[in-house]
């Protein structure tokens, strides 16, 4: 296993958005790997990765894309929950997002149970739609053990969990139609030890963050 880091700069980008003011989604580029698996002379494979630029922030109470003020409209997708699969390919998600841009719809909140097809947010690179996953879910009172009991300071689930939430940033962290992170859902009203949890779900937030520090990282429950 090796680890490279390189570095450039980059003058004068294309900006990726939505469309009109706020950037064009056609603004795509791909990165082709300097590096290549090769069996002797012949290489066997290149790594090739599509990524734009764009800068989506909070300020005075606003989302700003590029720069610009976005109100934020959209809804939450349940996606594959309740017998969904059908709604997990491209053709449905082409059809979908085409008649929410037509509706003013700019966002998409992925509603838990389990990751979001890697489909939906190629779209949304390519068609101009936000997307906001949202990590898998763990449950209103945790994992529990054989007992039915949630221990939130167990290390080892800890650390597994807290894993996820880095490795879930870094695969979709290429991806510039992905506007922000969320942690949970609504979970913070059904435990005993609501503290703990909300100390949890914050710590898995900051992971998140040492991972991806440029998109904001949100909690959907109360305390």
């Amino acid at each position: 296993e090796v680890q490279v880091e390189l570095s450039a700069d980059w003058a004068a980008p294309k900006l990726w958005g939505i469309g009109g003011e706020w950037g064009d989604p056609k603004s795509l580029y791909y990165l082709r790997s300097a590096l290549r698996l090769a069996d002797g002379d012949v290489p066997v494979d290149t790594h090739y990765q599509r990524f734009g630029f764009r800068e989506l922030y909070v300020a005075d109470g606003q989302f700003l894309l590029n720069g610009v003020r976005l109100p934020l409209q959209g809804g939450g997708n349940w996606y594959l929950q309740e017998g969904k699969a059908p709604h997990g390919n491209r053709w449905f998600a082409l059809r979908m997002y085409r008649a929410d841009r037509g509706m003013n719809v700019n966002i998409h909140r992925w509603h838990r149970h389990g990751d979001v097809a890697r489909e939906f947010l190629d779209l949304g690179d390519e068609l101009g739609m936000l997307s906001e996953p949202e990590g898998a879910y763990w449950g209103a009172y945790g994992i529990p053990d054989i007992q039915g009991f949630t221990d939130w300071d167990d290390p080892v689930w800890v650390r597994n969990v807290t894993e996820h939430y880095r490795d879930w940033a870094w695969k979709h962290g290429s991806h510039p139609s992905v506007a922000l992170w969320s942690i949970e859902n609504e979970t913070f009203c059904a435990t005993d030890r609501p503290q703990a949890m909300v100390d949890r779900f914050v710590s898995f937030g900051a992971a998140v963050n040492d991972e991806d520090p440029t998109r904001p990282v949100t909690f959907h429950g109360v305390e």
